[in-house]
Parts: structure tokens; sequence; C-alpha cells
């Protein structure tokens, strides 16, 4: 047996390897004594008593050690990781706190919406709504969120478009580039815009057949007499014996829609796309929202006011039936006039009605915003801004010589000016076209478009430009002058209305 230890020290005995371990703690004094372990937790009460970690939350708390782990080996690993992070996080706390709802402007959320073709049925959020008269009555208010603008009109296929207040990039509703005034603060316009796409295919094809039927019944024959000038291949040609001269004009859906000669531009602006509100003019476009006030007469209910773009030429024959020349140019211009543009009363009742408007009855000029087509941030405020569409295939030679500046108004009054141009045709394009040409510009009591000194009268006959009086002979001795039959013509066309038409020249 081992030696005991001696009393008061805790010094252990030594064991030999088959003794049994035994362990003897002497009693401390009862001032030095202190409570032993078991005791301890012998006091602690047992009844009741749970582990404070489930293994639920054993299991979040591995986890969100792993997540944590995952973010960390990114940071480390991945290039650009402190801005992903910071995104990520962002993205989080937006989750959990969305930010603040922005404060929007009064008028915010107000617009105007214009249907192509009236009796158009709308309906806003599966609710039918009536459209405020643009810039009588007062617009219509979104509330906050996401809407849908639905609308139908037969024979066309519905169509829908979505608007948010506040705005967002998935919105697919097409606005206006101007705006409308109404007591003095402006509003956007929303177009609900039909084309010849939303036709079913059986329905395009009637329209197209309709509108070429409509084209050949036009009155489009004049006798060329002899000795008068018409536009061959080979430039203006004298007639050597009377003639009959027929404008022809055939609807043609265009593939390229970058640039269309058709706008013939005043300002002699290139390159402008043949558009309109962004719509195509390659095949059928609605006309302006704004020329539909001024033709509103001629509105009814499943009335579709559009252009749509015609080759036109030339073509000669003798008095028994000679063919003398064929798809001849319309003008000194060459093949890249004989593209014009023509302005249609589409009519929808059972069956397609088209009226190709003439001379009369086009009552004023109508222009496109061609900042707005290039995409520029800028809204016209006059008409010397936009660009002319040339409605009236008469006087398609006419846009291009005035684009070029052969037909001038006289020059009098200060350098800087405007010329005042009217262009007059009859139901009868192969007659010609009419140019009034007169300069305005500054009275002596500060009166703007004053008209200053007399008109020059010019007339295109068979794409000949001729000068019609002295003053436009003055003005430009280059130019033929008109023979008495073209003169019989001009006073003839004098007596039309025409379109009333104001360029600015001069520096």
């Amino acid at each position: 047996m081992p030696e005991k230890p001696k009393q008061g020290s805790q010094e252990y005995p030594r064991f030999s390897e088959q003794e049994d371990l035994r362990v003897t703690i002497d009693n401390l004094p009862p001032e030095e004594r202190v409570p032993s372990l078991a005791e301890t937790f012998a006091r602690i009460p047992v009844s009741g008593w749970k582990p404070s970690v489930t293994q639920r939350q054993f299991t979040i708390a591995m986890r969100i050690g792993v997540a944590i782990g995952i973010v960390l080996l990114i940071v480390l690993v991945m290039p650009d990781s402190a801005r992903f992070l910071s995104r990520m996080t962002g993205q989080v706390i937006h989750t959990i706190v969305p930010p603040p709802s922005p404060t929007l402007p009064p008028d915010y959320g107000r617009f105007y919406l214009d249907a192509a073709i009236p009796g158009t049925t709308v309906m806003l959020d599966e609710h039918p709504i009536s459209l405020p008269r643009i810039g009588i009555d007062a617009p219509l208010h979104l509330s906050a969120g996401r809407h849908t603008l639905f609308w139908s009109v037969p024979p066309f296929n519905a169509q829908v478009c979505t608007i948010s207040i506040p705005f967002v990039a998935s919105d697919t509703c097409h606005f206006t580039i101007t705006q409308v005034f109404y007591h003095n603060t402006s509003y956007q316009v929303i177009l609900l815009p039909e084309s010849l796409s939303d036709l079913t295919s059986k329905q395009r094809i009637q329209l197209m057949s309709t509108i070429e039927r409509a084209l050949a019944a036009l009155s489009t024959t004049e006798t060329v007499e002899k000795g008068e000038l018409f536009t061959g291949s080979n430039g203006p040609t004298v007639a050597t014996q009377t003639m009959q001269a027929t404008l022809t004009m055939h609807f043609h859906l265009q593939q390229d829609d970058q640039t269309c000669q058709a706008f013939v531009v005043m300002l002699a602006q290139n390159g402008i796309p043949c558009k309109i509100e962004g719509q195509s003019c390659a095949q059928l476009c609605t006309i302006p929202w704004q020329a539909r006030q001024h033709y509103a007469t001629l509105l009814g209910p499943s009335t579709w006011l559009a252009f749509a773009t015609t080759d036109a030429s030339w073509t000669y024959h003798t008095p028994d039936g000679q063919l003398v020349g064929s798809n001849e140019p319309l003008g000194a211009g060459g093949s890249l006039l004989n593209r014009q543009m023509v302005f249609l009363r589409i009519t929808w009742k059972i069956m397609w009605n088209v009226q190709v408007l003439l001379g009369s009855e086009l009552q004023s000029p109508i222009y496109a915003d061609w900042y707005a087509e290039r995409g520029l941030p800028h809204t016209p405020s006059t008409s010397l801004e936009a660009m002319l569409v040339g409605d009236d295939p008469a006087c398609g030679a006419a846009r291009g010589y005035l684009a070029g500046g052969l037909a001038r108004a006289p020059i009098n009054g200060p350098v800087s000016r405007e010329e005042h141009v009217y262009l007059v045709s009859s139901s009868n394009l192969a007659q010609g076209c009419l140019i009034e040409v007169t300069s305005g510009g500054t009275n002596q009591n500060g009166v703007t478009g004053h008209v200053i000194g007399d008109t020059a009268y010019y007339i295109v006959r068979f794409g000949v430009l001729e000068a019609a009086n002295d003053v436009a002979y003055l003005q430009a001795p280059e130019l033929p002058r008109a023979d008495a039959h073209a003169l019989q013509i001009v006073d003839m066309l004098k007596n039309y209305p025409g379109q009333d038409v104001t360029l600015q020249v001069g520096g």
C-alpha cells in the first residue's frame, strides 16, 4: 500500500500498475472550505431544464455561417467584388425596407388620348372611357401605378399598351413629341394609332386593291400642244406634234423607310426619315394628330386619314395612240421625284372606300416634325422649324424647284425676309401646279409678315418650270416663259384655293 500523505498536504501517492486508482483528499479547515463542483451542480434545479439551443436554431446558424463564408470567398476571388457586394446589399435592403414613393408634381399623370380613327372603343384598366377633346376638355388623370390601355375599331385588330405613373422603362404606350396647352399648362398626348399591319391579311389585300382602283380612276390626262415643253428622259423637250400626256400613279409598298423623296422639304434638308410620329410612311401612315384638327369636317365614324406612297410617272401618246414615251420623270430632278405621297380618306362600312384628296380638297399644308423623327430633343414652335409633307402629287415637281431655289420671290425689303408661297392645283393632276411667291418682312410699324412688292407667278407643266409673269421672269430669266395655253391654265388656277406655305430665306 502506498504511504498516506501528510495531513494538510496535497501530495498524491504513487501507484503501481496493478493497484486500483484511488485518490484521497483531506478535508480543509472549516474557514478555508470551498463547495465542490458536485455540490454546486447539485444545487441547480433539474426539473424542466432544456438546452438553450435547439436543433433548428443550430441548423440556421450553420447556414448563416456558410453564407458568410461564400460571401467572403466572393470578395476575395471575384474582380470588382466590392461593387457587387454593395449592389447586392442594397437590393436586400430595398427588399426589406422599400424606398419611399417619390412626390409627384400636381399635374403629373394627366394626359390626352388621340385615337387615329373616330369611333374607337377605348378602355382604361378594363373600364370603358370617353376621350376628352384635346385642348378643350380637361385631360385624363391617371393615378399612381401601372395602367393598361386597350383600343379597338373594326376591322382593325385590337391593341393594348401599358403606362405607369411614374413612368418605367417597360411602358409601351407612345406619346407625341409636341404637347398641347390647357389652361396655360402643357400636357402630353398618348397616341392610339392604326396601321396596315393591324389588319388581317385578307383585309390588308382588300384595302390595297381599293387604293389602287381609286388612283386608277383619277382624271390625269392633259393635252400637250405643239411647241409646248415637256419633261422626257433627256430633260425638257419641245413637242413637235400634239400629244396626250397622262400622269399615272400606282400604290407601292416601300421596303425602305430611311429616306423618302415624297417629303420634299422646303428648307432643303436631306436624309429625313419617311416617318410621321414614329409610324413608317413607306406603307400607310396616319396624318399628324394636329392636322386631324384642321380636317375635322372630313372625319366620321371609322374614317382613317392617312398618307400613301405612290410611284408616279408621265406617259405620252400621239392622238392616234402611238407611244412617244413611258415612265418619264415628273420633273428635272429625275426619277427621284417619281415617288409621291397622296392624301387618302379611308372609310370602312362593310367594305372599304377610298377617296384621294386633291386640289381644293387639300385645305392646309401638313408638317412633320423632322427634329422628332430624327430623335432630336426639340419641339417646333412654327412651321419654319418643321418639314412640309408633300401630299399634293400635282405639285411634286414644284416643291422640288422651290427647294432648289429656282422659283424665287422678288428681291425687295431687307436681306433677311420670309417668302410666302402659295401652291395651287386642280383635281386634274396633269394640268400642272401654280406657284405664287411673294416676299414678306417687317414693315415700318414693326409688323412681321408684311407682303413686300409684287407676286411672282410660276407654273409647272409636264414637269417643266416656266415663268408665268414678268415679275417671275425678272427673278429667273434663265427659265422659259409660259405660252398662251399655259397662261390660260394659270388664270384658271388663280381662282382655286391652294396651300399657303411660309419659307425662311436670307441671312
